[in-house]
């Protein structure tokens, strides 16, 4: 079984058993499936601007169909 949570989604550095990754706040209010994982704050706000452009689609998917995010 693969987790996606196996390294971070800005420096593709492994994660060590004993410390995982900080999960992208949003990815986690809106119960993402495989939500953005990173090793520290400066790797997340590095990722952003990427990271950014798919919550954009999340939402615009979510406002196609009329659900909530």
């Amino acid at each position: 079984f693969f987790c996606k949570m196996s390294s971070c989604d800005a420096c593709q550095a492994p994660f060590r058993k004993e410390r995982r990754g900080l999960k992208c706040t949003l990815c986690d209010e809106r119960r993402v499936a495989e939500p953005a994982y990173y090793c520290d704050k400066a790797c997340q706000k590095r990722h952003w601007s990427e990271h950014k452009a798919f919550h954009a689609q999340l939402a615009a998917e979510f406002q196609r169909i009329g659900a909530r995010p």
